[in-house]
């Protein structure tokens, strides 16, 4: 369904979240998916997005406890819950965000590869894109199949999922 609830990013309180990829028969599944979201998000879903479900499934395992390393071991936890939900192809890329860092994933639950995900670190900043963005192609680095990156204080740290 086209229209603006559906459309990226997704937030919630300062944090600000966008996923690239499939969550293959969503609507086969999303009864389940409600069920695990914490009942204080389910009125603030507008859409029928598998991304935004997704989102909240994240935000409902953070417990109103924003730092990086649980919002992290939160989308772990929603990569889990999804693939034991599901037999089928998922695919979740996801880029989220509080201003203060950013943790992003390039993950398929197959032999199949990911949506492409590429970062750029400048020093000050980093950009994340499922494609280079300039002409600079060779400052960009292309971020590994089912792995989960964050991004702090200019650091950046890449892991296998």
């Amino acid at each position: 369904l086209i229209h603006e609830f559906n459309c990226h990013p997704f937030s919630y309180k300062k944090i600000l979240f966008m996923h690239n990829g499939d969550f293959k028969d969503f609507n086969k599944y999303k009864k389940i998916i409600i069920e695990k979201i914490d009942d204080k998000f389910l009125p603030l879903i507008k859409g029928t997005t598998d991304s935004e479900h997704i989102f909240y499934l994240i935000m409902s395992f953070c417990k109103n406890c924003f730092t990086l390393d649980n919002v992290k071991l939160s989308i772990l936890k929603t990569i889990k819950i999804i693939n034991e939900i599901s037999k089928d192809a998922i695919s979740l890329n996801i880029a989220l965000t509080n201003g203060d860092y950013i943790i992003f994933t390039r993950y398929i639950n197959n032999n199949e590869n990911p949506c492409s995900l590429y970062f750029k670190d400048n020093k000050e900043y980093i950009l994340i894109s499922s494609e280079p963005i300039d002409y600079d192609d060779d400052d960009w680095t292309f971020i590994p199949k089912n792995s989960i990156g964050t991004y702090v204080n200019n650091g950046l740290l890449i892991e296998k999922i």
